[in-house]
């Protein structure tokens, strides 16, 4: 497949990087072939002779076309005739997905992490390939890294549209998603923000998908917050709950509530259901209830504290000098989601992915698995909850200065 000029950017960048932050031209064209894997005939491919006879080398000419937006944008400069230099701006943006740009950071025998933005990777999808998006995005205020600048509760309902909008046609026939969105509060007031209540209108009056369900998360070990509210004021209850809309276009999209069956608290012929009247009245059968169909039917409200991550994570993180993820769901309420609504070779994509929670309960479910994050440096330490991984070595290279 030939490379696109928005494809060169980041193997630009990386060239530059590389090499000191700076770079001669006709270095800089065989560092970037090298690391696209191109052939030499790839590499050496003239265009048609113009007017005068003469003929260009295209990758060269794509190099310069692309030099030139990254010149513009402000990450590369020209200080002198025949030098191209990387500036801050362009050592930053090796963190920060731009427009245009995925690229595989690791990839396992299951799934593969990416990094770009959701609106790029959305493409790069095939149509009815997806079997279950689930994901955690961040909440209307908290949304720097996906748009320039933070969401007010209008725009990040537009946000989310555009969002599900955006993945619709790639899900299969019996695809569904499932969104852990949290509730928030107003700014500066005691009163809950109403963006859930609105993209569900949204849904409704504008798309095909419904609500299959609301499944909620009990994070059982919640800090109370909004402070000011919850412990100074004292005039609120400490949130404990995030619901988790699962929604589609398909009522009967494809669930099993067998692959999620809890243990019985008694065994079944122990239990109170032996016949007779049930305290409101009803007549329960002496043998529907004593059968043991393996585990009792989960309920909605799912219990799970929250989570820093494995520890090996968190040692890698702090050896590599890598932030860790503000906001880790439990990977137990992953795994939960992910059975309730897949089955294993099922193909799941979390285009919000953060630190692959996702992606490590899809690797011990045994589904396949792809997940997005604008963040290189989170998709980088997240790597390492995947041992038997293959790396971009390059890109990491740089980016960890290793």
């Amino acid at each position: 497949m030939p490379v696109t000029r928005k494809q060169l950017l980041l193997p630009l960048i990386s060239a530059l990087a590389k090499a000191g932050g700076e770079g001669r031209p006709s270095i800089v064209y065989d560092d970037i072939a090298r690391e696209l894997g191109l052939t030499d005939a790839e590499r050496n491919q003239k265009t048609k002779a113009d007017r005068t006879g003469k003929q260009h080398n295209v990758f060269e000419r794509n190099v310069r076309w692309m030099r030139q937006t990254a010149t513009r944008k402000g990450l590369i400069s020209s200080p002198e005739r025949g030098l191209w230099t990387l500036t801050d701006i362009g050592h930053d943006r090796l963190n920060n997905a731009s427009e245009g740009l995925l690229v595989t950071i690791f990839e396992t025998p299951h799934g593969h992490a990416l990094w770009g933005k959701l609106e790029t990777a959305v493409g790069h999808f095939e149509d009815r390939a997806i079997d279950l998006l689930f994901t955690s995005p961040p909440y209307p205020g908290a949304m720097k890294k996906y748009v320039n600048g933070d969401l007010d509760e209008e725009n990040w309902v537009a946000f989310m549209m555009d969002m599900i909008n955006g993945f619709a046609p790639k899900m299969t026939e019996t695809g569904s998603m499932m969104l852990n969105v949290a509730e928030t509060y107003a700014p500066g007031l005691p009163v809950k923000q109403e963006h859930l209540t609105k993209l569900r209108m949204r849904l409704v009056t504008e798309t095909r998908f419904r609500v299959l369900d609301t499944l909620y998360w009990h994070n059982t070990s919640r800090l109370a917050s909004p402070f000011r509210w919850v412990a100074q004021q004292r005039i609120r209850l400490k949130p404990s709950v995030e619901p988790v809309l699962w929604i589609s276009e398909n009522p009967f999209a494809k669930a099993n509530n067998r692959n999620v069956l809890q243990d019985y608290k008694k065994p079944p012929t122990e239990t109170y259901h032996k016949g007779g009247l049930r305290p409101g009245g009803h007549r329960m059968s002496a043998t529907g209830f004593s059968r043991d169909n393996g585990g009792s039917i989960a309920p909605v409200l799912f219990s799970a504290g929250g989570s820093a991550g494995p520890k090996a994570y968190r040692k890698a993180l702090k050896a590599e000098g890598l932030p860790q993820h503000p906001a880790i769901m439990p990977e137990a309420l992953a795994r939960h989601c992910v059975k309730l609504a897949t089955d294993p070779g099922d193909f799941v994509v979390d285009p919000m992915a953060g630190s692959l929670t996702t992606a490590a309960a899809c690797e011990a479910l045994d589904r396949d698995w792809a997940c997005i994050d604008s963040s290189l440096s989170y998709l980088a330490g997240a790597r390492h909850k995947f041992p038997d991984r293959e790396e971009n070595e390059d890109l990491l290279d740089v980016f960890l200065n290793r």
